[in-house]
C-alpha cells in the first residue's frame, strides 16, 4: 500500500483527497489459522520496500515514533539517536508512459501565451504537466492564471527579468520528470490532436530518434520560414562558413505518416527526456542563435532529429511595438556564437 502511494506521488500528476464524511468500520479478527498468520507477515514486504525506495527510517508524525515500535521493522533507534534528517526517497525506475511535460519559455507576450495555453487545453491528446518559465513582467491577470495552473498541479518557474530563452529552457528540462518533453514557443497554437500523436509515434519508432518536430504554418497558411525551413535543415561547416541546406534524403513512412531527418528543426519539438541528460542550451546565448547552437551540439550526440510532415501547427507571431521587448529580443551575441563554432559567416542555401 505504501509503495502504491509512493508511485502515485512521484510518477503521476494526480492528487489524493480525503473526506471524513464517509465512514466504514474495520473489524479486526485474530489469526487463528497458523498458515494464514505466517503468510500474513509483512516483514519481507518491508524489506523490499526499503530496498526499492532507499528507505532506512520510518517516521510517523501523528504519533511521533521514530524507530521505536517501528511498523516498518527496519531499524530501531532511541529518540536521542535519530538521524538529523530523513533519508531521501529515490523513485523506482519506471517504464516510459504517455505523460508529457510541456515546456514553454515566455517573455512579456501575455496574450500569445494565453492563446497557446487555450489551444493546449483544447487539443492536447495526452496527460500533461505544464512547465512555464517566465522571465518577463507578470501582470495581475497573468499571475491569477498562473496561480490557477499551480492549483491544478502545473509548474510555474518565475525567473529574473530577461534571463534569456536558453536559461529558461534549461530550467524547464531540469524540473521536468516526465518521459517526454514538448518544447514550444509561446506563440504556437495547436490545431488538432493528431499532430502530437503522429510526432510521438515517430519518436517511439526508433531508439536513436531523440526528438521529432512538427510543421509550423503562419496564419495565412504559408509554411513558417518557407517550405524548406519548416521541413528541417541540414547544417554543414566548411572553411569557416556555416551552411544551412534544406534537408535532403529519402522520406520515411510510419503507418501512413511521412517524416524526414534533419539537423535543425523548428522551435516546436517533442523529445525523449533522456536527450536533455546529454545536451543543454548554452546560457551565454540568451536568444536568437540559441536554437542553431543547440542543433549543432545535438549533431555531436547519439540522438537524431526528425520532422513529421503530416502535422499542422500555427505560428501567431505578434510584432509588438513595446520598446523594452524589442530591445531585449535583439540582444543576440553574434561574435560569441561565431567564435564558439569557428565560423565567420552563415549562408542560408535553403533560401537560394
Amino acid at each position: 500500500h505504501t509503495d502504491y502511494f509512493l508511485l502515485f506521488k512521484h510518477n503521476t500528476g494526480w492528487r489524493v483527497a480525503f473526506t471524513d464524511s464517509v465512514r466504514m468500520e474495520h473489524h479486526v479478527q485474530e489469526y487463528k489459522d497458523h498458515e494464514y498468520a505466517i503468510k500474513r507477515s509483512r516483514a519481507d514486504g518491508y524489506k523490499l520496500l526499503a530496498q526499492k525506495w532507499g528507505v532506512k527510517y520510518y517516521w510517523n508524525t501523528w504519533n511521533k515514533n521514530w524507530g521505536i515500535d517501528n511498523p516498518m521493522g527496519l531499524y530501531t533507534y532511541a529518540k536521542s539517536r535519530y538521524p538529523k534528517q530523513q533519508a531521501q526517497v529515490v523513485p523506482a525506475i519506471k517504464k516510459r508512459d504517455s505523460k508529457i511535460a510541456i515546456g514553454i519559455k515566455t517573455f512579456m507576450r501575455e496574450e500569445s501565451l494565453f492563446r497557446a495555453l487555450d489551444s493546449i487545453e483544447e487539443h492536447f491528446p495526452y496527460p500533461y504537466r505544464l512547465y512555464i518559465a517566465d522571465d518577463g513582467d507578470v501582470s495581475d491577470e497573468k499571475e491569477y492564471r498562473y496561480q490557477q495552473l499551480e492549483i491544478e498541479g502545473h509548474t510555474i518557474i518565475r525567473l529574473p527579468f530577461n534571463s534569456g530563452i536558453s536559461f529558461g529552457r534549461n530550467a524547464i528540462t531540469k524540473r521536468a520528470k516526465e518521459d517526454y518533453v514538448l518544447i514550444m514557443d509561446d506563440d504556437i497554437l495547436l490545431t488538432d490532436s493528431e499532430s502530437i500523436k503522429r510526432m510521438k509515434g515517430i519518436l517511439d519508432s526508433k531508439e536513436d530518434i531523440g526528438l521529432c518536430a512538427g510543421m509550423i504554418y503562419q496564419e495565412n497558411g504559408e509554411p513558417f520560414g518557407g517550405k524548406d525551413y519548416s521541413r528541417g535543415l541540414r547544417l554543414e561547416i566548411d572553411r569557416g562558413v556555416l551552411f544551412r541546406h534544406r534537408s535532403t534524403g529519402q522520406l520515411s513512412k510510419l503507418d501512413g505518416t511521412l517524416f524526414n531527418y534533419a539537423d535543425q528543426v523548428v522551435n516546436f519539438f517533442l523529445a525523449k527526456r533522456e536527450v536533455f541528460d546529454d545536451i543543454r542550451w548554452d546560457e551565454r546565448i540568451k536568444i536568437e542563435y540559441e536554437h542553431m547552437d543547440f542543433s549543432l551540439n545535438l549533431k555531436k550526440t547519439r540522438w537524431k532529429a526528425a520532422v513529421c510532415l503530416n502535422t499542422r501547427l500555427i505560428h501567431c507571431h505578434s510584432r509588438t511595438l513595446d520598446p523594452v521587448y524589442v530591445r531585449h529580443r535583439r540582444s543576440a551575441p553574434i561574435q560569441y556564437f561565431y567564435a564558439k563554432h569557428g565560423i565567420q559567416n552563415i549562408i542560408n542555401r535553403y533560401q537560394q
